[in-house]
């Protein structure tokens, strides 16, 4: 069991840096493509800029998913921390009650 929790919190961690990694490139997306349409009304393209921001609007949206995952990721991993450190104290608990026993015997 607390092996298994081990290789969930580790798993988590990779997902979580993956994650972040992706977070970042769509905020510097989402940073692009705001240059685009502003370049683009400043040459008189309306037509551009509407179009960068229908894609700075896609890629916000993709950024706010990726926000939650993370979000829903860190708390799932407070929660397997938290249960690993139970099964740790459950288990030393236990281990002292045994010894005490064995020294009534």
């Amino acid at each position: 069991m607390k092996l298994s929790i081990l290789q969930s919190i580790h798993s988590a961690k990779g997902s979580k840096q993956r994650m972040q990694a992706n977070y970042k490139q769509a905020q510097n997306e989402i940073q692009k493509w705001h240059q685009i349409a502003v370049l683009a009304m400043k040459k008189g393209r309306e037509d551009l800029a509407r179009e960068a921001l229908t894609r700075k609007y896609n890629q916000q949206q993709s950024a706010d998913d990726l926000k939650n995952q993370l979000e829903q990721l860190t708390t799932g991993m407070h929660s397997l921390k938290s249960d690993l450190s139970f099964i740790e104290r459950t288990i030393a608990q236990i281990k002292a009650e045994a010894g005490l026993s064995h020294n009534w015997v």
